[in-house]
């Protein structure tokens, strides 16, 4: 994308960061899949401490919302990176003679 300015985005890395990006919200998303399967806190499993039980449940269910609500803030941003590429792409080829004239 260099039309004569030294000016270059890196679409390629760009679409590369995407897709890493969309790698690790699906790792993301596997917590809390995977902490729902946890045990529930109940009298048996906590004995004497059971009275805790509920704060424990809060505990577990706010860092299951955070798990979700990063994965989808990861894979928003994956596409958003994607998005960024192609719009540079399509400019860079909309408006490279325009660029060209204005640098000689």
């Amino acid at each position: 994308m260099t039309v004569d300015t030294g000016y270059q985005v890196n679409t390629a890395g760009l679409g590369t960061h995407a897709g890493t990006v969309h790698d690790q919200s699906v790792r993301v998303a596997a917590y809390p899949k995977a902490m729902r399967q946890l045990q529930c806190p109940s009298e048996n499993l906590l004995g004497e401490h059971a009275d805790v039980a509920a704060a424990y449940g809060s505990f577990l269910n706010a860092w299951v919302e955070e798990f979700e609500l990063t994965s989808k803030a990861l894979e928003e941003t994956g596409v958003k990176l994607d998005a960024s590429a192609e719009q540079y792409d399509r400019l860079d080829r909309l408006h490279a003679g325009d660029f060209d004239r204005a640098v000689r």
